[in-house]
Formats: C-alpha cells, sequence, structure tokens
C-alpha cells in the first residue's frame, strides 16, 4: 500500500516526514498549507508564500532506510511527485468550506491500493484506475496549458517569473497561493524539460540576468525570492 512522504524547505531550513497516511498528510500538512498562513510543523514555524513543498506518493520506507539522511532520496527513486495533485485538492476543499471532498478526490486518485483508498469502485461503477488516472492527468494537462501561454508571452523577449505565478494565478481565482505556485513551477520546469526556454536569474541587484546552469535550476525555482517582480525570468532557448 503506497503512503506519502514530504519535505518542507526554507533557507536554511528543511523537514522531511514519511510514510504517511492520507488522513496524517491531511491533518498535519494540507489544511494548514492550504489556508496559506503560517502553521507549526516539526517545533519550527513554515510561511506557504516562502517555503517549498515537495509531496510525494510511493511505497512505505523501513526504518532502516531513513537512517544517514538516505530517506528523501530512496523516497523520489521509488516514488511520484504528487504535489500539484495534492495542493489542487486540498486547496479546493478548504475554498468550498469541504475538508472531507479533499480526502474523496484525493481516495479516488490514488485508487484501490492507495492510502484511503476503498477495495472496490467508486459510486456510479466506474473502475478506481480509471478515476484515479483521470485526475492524476488534471495537473499536468493544466501545467501544459499554461506553458504554452507562457511561450506566447514570451514572444521574443523575457517573462519574470512573478509575472508567470501572476498567469497561474489567473487560473485559479479564489485559491490559496500555494496552489497557483505549484501549477506554475510545474509549467515552467516542464518547458524547461523539453529545452524551449532557459532560466535566468540575477545574481546582484540591479545586475544583469544570467543563464541558470542545469544543475543549479531546481534550487532557483524552489527559492522563494525568484518568483519576485524581476528576480528571475525566462527567455527562449
Amino acid at each position: 500500500m503506497d503512503v506519502y512522504h514530504f519535505e518542507l524547505r526554507a533557507f536554511p531550513h528543511n523537514l522531511s516526514r514519511f510514510n504517511l497516511s492520507l488522513g496524517e498528510l491531511r491533518s498535519t500538512l494540507l489544511e494548514p498549507w492550504s489556508r496559506d498562513r503560517v502553521f507549526e510543523c516539526g517545533e519550527r514555524s513554515w510561511d506557504p508564500r516562502r517555503a517549498k513543498l515537495t509531496v510525494l506518493q510511493g511505497p512505505r520506507l523501513d526504518p532502516g532506510e531513513l537512517t544517514m539522511g538516505r530517506g528523501w532520496r530512496l523516497a523520489q527513486r521509488r516514488g511520484r511527485d504528487v504535489t500539484a495533485e495534492v495542493l489542487a485538492e486540498a486547496g479546493a476543499a478548504v475554498g468550498s468550506g469541504d475538508v472531507a471532498a479533499a480526502e474523496t478526490a484525493q481516495a479516488a486518485r490514488t485508487g484501490a491500493g492507495g492510502p484511503g483508498g476503498s477495495s472496490g469502485p467508486p459510486r456510479g461503477g466506474a473502475p478506481s484506475e480509471a478515476v484515479g488516472s483521470a485526475a492524476a492527468a488534471a495537473p499536468d494537462l493544466a501545467a501544459d496549458s499554461l506553458g504554452l501561454e507562457l511561450l506566447t508571452a514570451i514572444g521574443a523577449g523575457q517573462l519574470p517569473l512573478g509575472r508567470v505565478w501572476a498567469l497561474a494565478r489567473e487560473r485559479s481565482p479564489g485559491s490559496a497561493a500555494s496552489v497557483s505556485l505549484a501549477l506554475a513551477e510545474r509549467a515552467v520546469a516542464s518547458l524547461l524539460r523539453s529545452g524551449l526556454v532557459v532560466l535566468l536569474r540575477r545574481e546582484d541587484a540591479g545586475g544583469e540576468l544570467s543563464e541558470v546552469g542545469g544543475d543549479e535550476v531546481d534550487g532557483v525555482l524552489r527559492a522563494g525570492e525568484s518568483w519576485g517582480a524581476d528576480a528571475a525570468a525566462l527567455r527562449r532557448a
């Protein structure tokens, strides 16, 4: 049975938790994060507007696999990133005041074998695998759609990441800022992987934007300050 693992990062701090059930993930992280307010986790305060969240779904890790800092690397290798999915579901539930709806949506997405899932098909007789696949594909489709819009917006110039986030917010009015940021990051990462754009960063205040090397891209996208007005930008490759 799959479980959830998550990592919170806000330089210079990071926090990882492993082997969470659906309910534990919701109560520990998703509900407070989706309210877009500072919350307590791991004896530290976290601000969703500044922190980076990654949620993975995958097999349970044994206690011996969590020693010597190996846990998160193993979770990444064996699991899949479901950050955008769970944030979208939790954000929609919090926005409507129906937290139980998030559990229902997540149970459908994970299918019979996932946390909180059931052994039979959902109401209406549709196979749980089909429901889960459709739900999991939705964030990818949303990111691809935003990516096409970004390519048009870039044109022959540059597009600040702050503007990318603003375009993502226009697609999810009323949702928590973390939901639109997750969508923006997903769209940018997809464009970068496809080689359609390059990422630029301003090293010093008032300095020129310079291209970010491949090993540094993930760190720049994770940094909250990169999504400010003019700290980083995209340009066509």
